[in-house]
């Protein structure tokens, strides 16, 4: 769980594991990585982990919120894991409110990082 930065073939991703967090850290956890965004002068590829993580309205409403004021002028392509079912309108309201279109999800960390840095 947590913020990191990894690099790949060159690349850096940066990777934001929302896994098994109660509300409070995860708001916390999308803060930690808006201020990351906002610091960096480059542009980002972005590997989000949304398995074994609870998604509540609020915290979708706070990356509605902040997806297009940073997300979308910090962020080249995003790859989600742990997508499925009812989970895909986060993928549907992540587009819609950065204006991001390189977005996909991904069942494997390998297969998402591939895309990320191809």
């Amino acid at each position: 769980m947590g913020l990191n930065l990894r690099t790949h073939k060159g690349k850096q991703i940066l990777y934001v594991d929302y896994g098994a967090l109660n509300f409070e850290n995860m708001i916390n956890l999308l803060y930690d990585t808006c201020h990351v965004l906002k610091k960096t002068n480059e542009k980002m590829l972005l590997l989000t982990n949304f398995e074994n993580a609870t998604v509540s309205p609020p915290f979708i409403k706070e990356v509605r919120r902040l997806g297009k004021k940073i997300i979308s002028d910090k962020v080249t392509k995003t790859a989600f894991l742990g997508i499925y079912g009812t989970r895909e309108k986060l993928v549907k309201d992540y587009i819609l409110f950065t204006g991001e279109e390189n977005v996909k999800t991904f069942e494997t960390e390998q297969k998402a990082i591939e895309w990320l840095v191809s």
